[in-house]
């Protein structure tokens, strides 16, 4: 969308950058957006691949600056500030790298970069409009359970599904643990080792052990569909299977499963 450019208006040259049109001796600047729109998360990407939770959840946005300029005053003496359009008060906008804004909840928001020279002239800088969306619905998963439900080659690779209709999944994936008990005895798997670790006669005495002692699997989704890697060394008995995945909010969906290979 292009704008005609009159004094006190700005040229939105596209959807997520802004162009001041200032008067004559006012300060003059152009301004982008990385995005027009965003969820409410708490599932926070580091720059160094990193992720993790974060308390709350929030959406950030970064206004990156493009030019800066005024008749008299210096660039790096013009004073900058952020209206987020949220009611609060701006926030001052110092350095020379882009700024990162918050919004903490859904909503509509016009925000805006107001710009002061040394002689006290101001531009306002309208940015594009930003919505901010809150996604409430966790995830879909599912293990699907084999034709064959009894046999032992059927659950040797535990397959599912999952999807999720906002945000999205985390990359990490479905998570998955798997016991099994023998003989009075529980037994859990170790995705890594590909052995089974013994456990004890309850499953919750053998669920609360250390949980390094049950390495899990992270099984990556493709086209709403999973599966974990081939399990070795699984036998006649009574099989218990959990699975978990989170979206990028972070919400989470747990299901869990069980079969008795002991039958025919």
């Amino acid at each position: 969308m292009i704008c005609a450019i009159t004094a006190g208006v700005f040229l939105a040259v596209s959807t997520t950058t802004a162009v001041s049109a200032a008067e004559p001796g006012h300060p003059d600047g152009t301004y982008s957006l990385d995005s027009t729109s965003g969820h409410l998360r708490g599932f926070v990407e580091g720059e160094d691949g990193e992720s993790g939770y974060a308390d709350t959840r929030d959406a950030p946005f970064l206004i990156t600056q493009t030019s800066i300029s005024d008749d008299h005053t210096p660039s790096a003496e013009i004073s900058r500030s952020i209206d987020l359009g949220n009611g609060l008060a701006p926030q001052p906008w110092t350095g020379t790298g882009p700024k990162r804004i918050i919004y903490s909840s859904a909503g509509t928001y016009t925000p805006n970069v107001s710009l002061t020279d040394g002689d006290g002239n101001t531009t306002i800088v309208p940015l594009p409009t930003i919505t901010v969306k809150s996604d409430e619905k966790a995830p879909v998963l599912r293990i699907t359970r084999p034709a064959r439900v009894h046999k032992v080659a059927a659950w040797r690779r535990i397959r599912g599904g999952a999807y999720d209709t906002g945000i999205g999944l985390a990359d990490r994936g479905v998570t998955v643990r798997v016991w099994e008990k023998r003989n009075g005895t529980w037994y859990g798997y170790n995705f890594t080792t590909k052995r089974w670790v013994k456990g004890k006669r309850t499953f919750a005495a053998t669920r609360s052990m250390p949980f390094n002692s049950y390495i899990t699997t992270s099984s990556k989704v493709a086209e709403n569909r999973w599966h974990t890697p081939y399990i070795q060394g699984l036998k006649r008995g009574y099989l218990h299977v959990e699975a978990i995945v989170n979206d990028r909010i972070p919400l989470r969906t747990e299901t869990r499963t069980s079969a008795d290979l002991r039958r025919w």
